[in-house]
């Protein structure tokens, strides 16, 4: 039996209920209109950031100004500039910068603990300039496209003379920094490179002008998703040069995380799920960065517990009423699937609605958003979608439903499975605090 994997199963099942994703309102947007999304790009993602000239890095004539298509960036930019700065989104970053680590020498483990100072005004204005000094040192950067992906969407590395094309490219083509020096260390220079994936550029350059709106939706919310997560590694590499030194391993950002992993623990806490475009590749995988959008997860469950062909219902999914698809008995076609995975559990994989996606690019979302007081931020819920749910039972038995999911029970899974803190009954910083994003539109001015 040829080998399959998790995701190609996954794809076919959506591909083969493509009514269910239309009516659901997933992958679909209707009357689509243009981002109204406005306000400055952080100088984080400023065009003199990134690499000037293609010099196998960046895929675009030499010399040329517009190799970028800088342009066709600029609602990922500016989205990106609001995951970073609005008010209600920087507790995360607070915690990061301020949380003490409590490491297990032996094991290289550690977590970030949650401390008091973290919660005051001055917590919050180490993030906002911690994040701004970063713009000023930090280098971004499409992947080779002479050289096999060794990675997805993006990779960070903490210094310039350790990223593996450094070597072939001229200084000239670098963007000014000013080094972040540690005493401890001073033969070290912390000239962080995040690089994206070449996908990236190519779907930019060669299928942006033809491609719909609600392609370039997703396109500019994975592009964004992608440069926060990596700027995420990047500041923990610049902010904690004795940890990066000893090569401990990042920290779990909260001690529940499911993994150490600070990228994905953002994403966690801003959006509440993992969301990647989905390909149908059954081979190593490869990015479509226009994609449909999805979501997954894996529940475990205990014996007895698995989903009922007469039922259909999951406590854990609310709302979904799941219908069998493809059912084996000997197990065979999920040992041909993975074999790594374990007895008694679910992957189940939404359909993110275009809509939901659309609206990160909305001003009036973000105007209801930066009048949120610090603490309130929850996901917003993706409403209606098609879910797929593959079961694997301890007798061998793979099986794949789907369902619909409707709106009125779509719960964020924040409330479960990421922490939030009780930022009204601590610190020194007011609840009551209005205002837009953290700091002025006026980066030069701080």
């Amino acid at each position: 039996m040829p080998t399959h994997t998790v995701e190609k199963l996954v794809y076919d099942t959506f591909m083969e209920h493509k009514p269910e994703l239309r009516t659901s309102g997933a992958w679909r947007l209707d009357n689509a209109t243009a981002p109204d999304l406005t306000g400055p790009v952080h100088p984080m993602f400023a065009q003199d950031r990134w690499i000037r000239t293609d010099a196998g890095l960046s895929g675009g004539a030499k010399g040329r100004p517009d190799y970028l298509h800088y342009d066709r960036m600029l609602p990922a930019l500016r989205l990106a500039s609001k995951l970073i700065t609005t008010k209600c989104l920087l507790p995360w970053w607070c915690h990061m910068y301020t949380g003490n680590p409590v490491i297990n020498y032996a094991t290289g483990v550690s977590y970030l603990r949650e401390n008091n100072a973290e919660h005051t005004r001055r917590a919050f204005d180490l993030a906002a300039s911690a994040l701004l000094r970063l713009s000023k040192n930090i280098t971004i950067a499409f992947q080779p496209p002479i050289r096999e992906a060794d990675f997805t969407y993006g990779r960070t590395w903490a210094e310039r003379r350790i990223f593996p094309w450094y070597s072939s490219t001229h200084p000239t083509t670098w963007p000014d920094a000013e080094p972040v020096h540690n005493p401890r260390f001073p033969d070290r220079q912390f000239l962080p490179v995040v690089v994206l994936n070449y996908e990236y550029y190519l779907w930019m350059k060669n299928k942006f002008p033809e491609a719909n709106m609600a392609s370039k939706i997703r396109f500019w919310f994975i592009l964004a998703v992608t440069l926060v997560h990596e700027i995420a590694h990047a500041a923990w590499f610049v902010s904690q040069p004795l940890y990066y030194q000893r090569r401990f391993d990042e920290p779990f950002h909260q001690k529940g995380d499911p993994s150490a992993e600070l990228g994905f623990s953002w994403e966690e806490w801003v959006f509440g799920h993992l969301i990647y475009p989905i390909t149908g590749s059954a081979e190593k995988i490869r990015i479509d960065p226009a994609g449909p959008l999805v979501a997954n997860y894996v529940d475990a469950f205990p014996d007895g517990s698995e989903t009922k062909h007469w039922q259909g219902k999951v406590r854990s999914i609310p709302g979904v009423t799941f219908e069998a698809k493809k059912t084996t008995t000997k197990g065979q076609l999920w040992k041909a699937l993975d074999l790594s995975k374990p007895e008694n559990v679910r992957d189940i994989t939404w359909a993110v609605p275009t809509k939901w996606i659309a609206q990160w690019f909305q001003r009036s979302t973000w105007q209801k958003w930066d009048r949120l007081r610090v603490g309130d931020w929850v996901p917003p819920p993706f409403g209606p979608s098609f879910v797929v749910n593959i079961e694997i039972v301890k007798n061998g038995r793979l099986t794949s439903y789907v369902g619909v999911k409707d709106g009125k029970s779509d719960i964020a899974k924040v409330e479960t499975n990421a922490r939030r803190h009780d930022w009204e009954k601590r610190g020194d910083y007011s609840a009551d605090e209005g205002g837009d994003k953290y700091y002025d539109d006026d980066y030069d001015k701080l």
